[in-house]
């Protein structure tokens, strides 16, 4: 093919891609734009409106000009005075703009007056309209009703497109319309047919400029650069779109709180005093906010990528590193981690480091890499239980590994020494515990029956391997230098869940959720170094099974709550706004959680008294109490009536009480 011909084709091909690209993008949106991207990218909307009882009919929200669809309200309660709160959610699959108010003609002044006042809910957002900016809703007249909008109502403000209600902006769209166009190719297969003519096109090029690069010393730090940057990237979006729940708020309200007590670490049961630690210098550093305290947790998710590419380069080569880093840096679950405050990815973030630096003793046991090997596992140690466990299991593998090997015994007594240090950072807070803390450590047993099953498979594999070592060690396709990064990867996964599951006949700790943290970047390992592993001239099948897993591991999603659950953040900013629009009224709070009101700069309501007079009580209870049956016995406990209350919901799995006494 001449060089004209090819040129003519190029810019033809290159026309068609961007053209059908955009017009995939567009259908990809429009079709299904809920699942779109594996993940949310549009909020919910709640809007709750407290009104006079007897205007309650035919009151609507209509959503123009994607749908040009009506939602109606329900009441949430039945209270005996005048006043009722009615509530609609509108549904976050469709993009909304323009909300408007939509009233039957003959009755519309006369409902708008009577409304007391519009919560709207979007995502984590509160928007407030009190009686005096409900009247002046702009109108307009459609048939037989009258249009009332909301104004000035976004989650993101958009810097192309005016007055989208739900739309989580353009920089989350752009990132997950890339993430889909590598990620799921069905949905722009038009595009990548044209992509893979220009590929072919320009194959020789292309081949010789990647042999060229491949031979380069920066081009595996310029790839990991990259790769680093695109995991910040996916972990900074939407990184605060949830409230808190319950353990996050724990942990940046109490544990984690700046101006608490140094002993405030030590108070939770059910982990070490850590990574509080970590998170109250954070935040005298970088201020008390919800902001400040999940940045912290998207670096750290950030910086398990290259802390996973050092391992896997050290131990197996460039290739299986870049490949693992890959991994770690586009799977939603370590990307749900990276967004949440608390200690499990700091034991992400950790662990690929401590296997690094554990290899390095096992290769040679001197007393500085002892040393630095000892460090950051009195931080793991220290920072949640499993992180115990995984410094046992590396005790294990070197133990079995030396006597294997017929090591000198004074190298596994230098180890042991190590540990026993790393053990001793571990008991003041132990010590706490019992002695100060009383805390009692006994639990019932439970032993599901399927890890029993894993158990057993496991400890039948580990036989095997332990008799036929020597056959196992004699593999040449592995590579005499990776045989030791191999077992380790396989074997440390193993080891943990074996100990936590026998550890669990004495204190149950067993759960996916804190195993997977520790185990989480060896998984990984395992599947970029089988990959690797592919013979040269298996370039193609390489890359497919690159594509297919790519496809799995960012699109999946654990079951961690990740924020989103408890909705206090937006329940508590609700009172707030409603207390500030009523200052003529007493107001209390049934439990004021003054703790948490000063981490999200809420005023601090009064707490309810007894013996004192209020006008307005309301209810949502502490954080580890936030749901509504448990909501109904303090009300009882309290000794009020909930004849006269008004349940305001955010969301459909939270309400806020506001009784009237």
């Amino acid at each position: 093919m001449n060089k004209k011909t090819r040129a003519i084709l190029s810019v033809i091909c290159a026309t068609a891609f961007l053209t059908s690209a955009a017009l995939s993008a567009f259908i990809a949106i429009v079709a299904d734009p809920a699942r779109l991207m594996f993940g949310e990218w549009l909020a919910p909307v709640n809007i709750n409106i407290e009104i006079d009882k007897n205007f309650i009919e035919n009151i609507s929200v209509l959503s123009e000009p994607i749908l040009n669809a009506n939602y109606y309200f329900s009441p949430t309660s039945a209270p005996t005075g005048g006043r009722v709160v009615i509530h609609t959610e509108i549904r976050s699959s469709n993009f909304h703009r323009r909300l408007f108010l939509r009233l039957p003609k003959e009755s519309a002044e006369s409902t708008l007056k009577a409304i007391e006042n519009i919560s709207v809910f979007i995502g984590n957002k509160v928007y407030y309209f009190t009686k005096d900016k409900v009247v002046q809703f702009e109108k307009s007249e459609k048939g037989d009703y009258t249009l009332f909008r909301l104004p000035q109502m976004y989650y993101t403000k958009s810097f192309l497109i005016k007055d989208w209600v739900n739309y989580y902006g353009e920089f989350n769209i752009a990132l997950k319309l890339l993430c889909a166009f590598f990620f799921s190719p069905g949905r722009f297969l038009v595009p990548w047919l044209f992509l893979c003519v220009i590929f072919f096109l320009y194959r020789k090029e292309l081949f010789e400029k990647y042999n060229e690069l491949r031979g380069k010393k920066y081009t595996a730090a310029v790839l990991l650069a990259v790769i680093t940057v695109f995991a910040f990237l996916l972990r900074i979006n939407g990184y605060i779109r949830h409230s808190a729940w319950t353990d996050e708020l724990y942990s940046a309200a109490l544990a984690g709180n700046p101006n608490a007590p140094f002993l405030s670490v030590f108070m939770d049961d059910g982990n070490p005093p850590a990574y509080f630690l970590l998170l109250k210098y954070w935040f005298k550093l970088s201020g008390w906010n919800e902001a400040s305290g999940t940045l912290l947790s998207v670096l750290l998710g950030t910086l398990a990528c290259p802390g996973l590419y050092l391992f896997l380069k050290k131990n197996f080569d460039k290739k299986t590193a870049l490949l693992g880093a890959f991994f770690m840096a586009i799977s939603g679950f370590a990307v749900e981690y990276s967004q949440e405050m608390r200690a499990y990815i700091l034991k992400m973030a950790l662990a690929p480091v401590i296997a690094f630096l554990f290899l390095r003793v096992l290769k040679k046991c001197s007393p500085v890499n002892l040393v630095l090997y000892a460090l950051p596992c009195m931080i793991i140690v220290n920072a949640h239980y499993y992180g115990i466990l995984f410094v046992m299991a590396n005790f294990v593998f070197y133990c079995v590994y030396s006597l294997l090997r017929k090591r000198h015994i004074g190298n596994i007594l230098k180890f042991l020494a190590a540990n026993i240090v790393v053990a001793l950072s571990f008991m003041p807070f132990f010590l706490y515990k019992l002695f100060v803390d009383r805390y009692d450590f006994s639990r019932d047993i439970v032993i599901r029956p399927d890890y029993a099953l894993i158990f057993a498979l496991l400890l039948l594999l580990t036989i095997i391997a332990f008799v036929n070592w020597k056959k196992i060690a004699a593999v040449s396709f592995i590579g005499e230098g990776k045989k030791t990064g191999w077992a380790y990867i396989l074997c440390i996964p193993a080891l943990v869940f074996m100990l936590s599951f026998l550890i669990s006949f004495f204190k149950p700790m067993i759960g996916y959720r804190y195993l997977m943290p520790v185990n989480f970047p060896f998984l990984l390992s395992i599947v970029a170094a089988a990959i690797a592993a592919l013979p040269k001239n298996r370039i193609g099948l390489s890359l497919v099974l690159v594509l297919l897993l790519s496809n799995g591991i960012y699109g999946s999603r654990s079951d961690i709550p990740g924020g989103g659950y408890e909705y206090y953040k937006e329940s508590r900013r609700y009172i707030t706004l409603d207390a500030q629009a009523h200052p003529d009224k007493k107001a209390a709070m049934l439990d004021n959680a003054p703790h948490l009101a000063a981490y999200y700069h809420e005023p601090d309501l009064p707490r309810y008294s007894p013996n004192e007079h209020y006008d307005v009580i309301y209810v949502f209870n502490r954080e580890f109490d936030m749901h509504e049956h448990q909501m109904y016995d303090e009300l009882f406990k309290a000794g009020l009536d909930d004849s006269n209350m008004l349940k305001i919901i955010p969301d459909g799995r939270i309400v806020i009480f506001k009784l009237f006494p």
